[in-house]
């Protein structure tokens, strides 16, 4: 695994301090012009091999500044005459803070800009081009190999030659830093130093690094007058970005989704995942969740089919919500086979999974099926021999199935043997009949391993009922549910947006 660090070069991050000149034999010439004057550094009494210094500001009193292209060329050529005179006291801290901290770096890449072309083609100013820092890159390359710390460490520069003040071009093109320069495989840290340089440059980078390496990244900061210190700034830009993500999933109830990356609490994690396990009935695999929630009174325990069933119903309302339409009818197909059923078990029991294969030697005996519904009511199996499967074949009456279960419950509630009102039973067939037309639509779309949309399932109800709809179907089922909304995944999704 390897550690980098990464620097943006700017225009001061090579200068002249007041005091290495008199002590280096080197001195300062005034030339006066007709508007300002020009002041050179040279060894003394040799005009040879001078450079030009720009003028100490007030910001920056103690020491000259260069032309970065011009005269860095110049240092870089002459590097062994100038190189007493000259410090790099931008970049120097961050060399010194990692060495104090003992971080092996194995590369340093240092980002600097050289607009020549872009002048050429008359895109960029001379001005603009004057102050790449292009040698600037060299100068320090060979400054930082002076230190024996270093002395194994690579260097790579990395040029910006165009459209330097754009952020999204910079954004696109470091790119290249996952391409050519690091390798994410390899990376154990990344130390962003985004000291000098352009402001665009630098956000780009530092946006581009995090979005590559995450909270591999460290960044770096001197401020004028302020001690040398490490940022958290991507832990918190990720932390956020993450919470965007975590809610975008919450408001598509996709819980699955938010995986151990992008939490920062065990709690939110769990949460995510015993909503998942539940609503894809994994009941035996939620204690483990459950036991790390011990503040939260999640039910561990899913008893009685009707409660699955529920679950099954809120899955399907949560692919619906997700405009997974697919996924929605594959759903209301299970519903379907299942909703008469689970009442029908109350009074029948175990039977209602009971299938007994028919063969020459027991076609005209009684199936243990119909000896259970013979001793509810003799009338049980007539009752079922009188009505034809949507196909138009006759129903079963030997073995257990969903036209049967319908059958039976409006037969049984007739019979007092279940306890349903007359608007529930309505309710109850009314939802069965919707069931029943989509569970064909859904085997037309496996037969062709195609797809489906609202509008063919909104017509498949319409056909069946004139102004029918989806959300009629949903707003039914949710009376049988009992449901508002989507029930207790209502409630963890709102816990875990409280622990964000």
């Amino acid at each position: 695994m390897k550690n980098y660090l990464v620097v943006t070069l700017g225009t001061r991050e090579i200068q002249i301090p007041f005091h290495k000149i008199e002590e280096n034999n080197f001195e300062v010439i005034e030339e006066k012009e007709e508007r300002f004057s020009k002041f050179f550094i040279q060894k003394k009494n040799k005009t040879s091999d001078r450079i030009e210094v720009r003028q100490p500001s007030k910001e920056f009193p103690d020491f000259y500044t260069i032309s970065p292209r011009t005269t860095g060329k110049i240092i870089d050529d002459n590097y062994g005459l100038f190189r007493p005179i000259i410090d790099f006291p931008i970049v120097r801290p961050a060399l010194e803070y990692l060495k104090q901290k003992e971080v092996n770096l194995d590369v340093i890449m240092l980002v600097y800009t050289d607009q020549e072309e872009a002048f050429k083609s008359e895109k960029v100013k001379f001005q603009n081009k004057e102050n790449d820092s292009v040698y600037y890159a060299d100068i320090i390359s060979k400054l930082i190999k002076e230190d024996f710390f270093f002395v194994n460490t690579e260097i790579h520069q990395f040029a910006i030659i165009d459209n330097v003040t754009d952020l999204g071009f910079q954004y696109d093109d470091f790119k290249r830093i996952n391409e050519s320069l690091l390798y994410p495989d390899e990376v154990k840290q990344v130390f962003l130093y985004p000291q000098g340089g352009i402001d665009q440059i630098n956000q780009a980078l530092t946006l581009r690094l995090i979005e590559s390496f995450g909270a591999k990244v460290k960044q770096l900061q001197k401020a004028e007058g302020a001690d040398f210190k490490e940022l958290d700034f991507s832990s918190k830009f990720l932390s956020s970005l993450n919470k965007q993500k975590i809610i975008k999933h919450l408001a598509d109830y996709d819980f699955g989704a938010i995986d151990k990356g992008l939490v920062t609490k065990k709690e939110v994690y769990h949460l995510a995942q015993y909503a998942t396990k539940k609503l894809n009935l994994q009941y035996d695999l939620i204690e483990i969740n459950i036991k790390a929630l011990p503040n939260h009174q999640l039910e561990a325990n899913i008893q009685g089919d009707f409660e699955k069933l529920k679950d099954i119903y809120l899955a399907a309302k949560i692919n619906y919500h997700q405009q997974r339409y697919t996924e929605f009818l594959w759903r209301t197909y299970t519903l379907n086979e299942s909703l008469f059923k689970v009442e029908i078990k109350k009074i029948v029991g175990n039977e209602v999974d009971n299938f007994t294969k028919i063969t020459t030697e027991n076609k005209d005996k009684l199936t243990s099926w119909e000896k259970a519904l013979n001793r509810i009511d003799l009338s049980l199996i007539s009752e079922i021999a009188r009505n034809k499967m949507p196909n138009g074949y006759s129903v079963d009456t030997k073995n257990p199935n969903r036209v049967a279960f319908k059958i039976l419950f409006n037969a049984l509630v007739k019979l007092n043997c279940l306890n349903f009102s007359e608007d529930s039973v309505m309710l109850y067939n009314r939802i069965g009949d919707k069931l029943e037309a989509l569970s064909s639509e859904r085997n037309g779309i496996a037969h062709k391993l195609g797809s489906t949309s609202i509008a063919q399932i909104n017509a498949i109800l319409n056909a069946k009922e004139q102004g029918y709809t989806s959300k009629n179907l949903l707003s039914d089922l949710d009376q049988i549910f009992s449901i508002q909304g989507f029930g207790i995944y209502d409630t963890i999704k709102k816990e875990i947006e409280n622990l964000l």
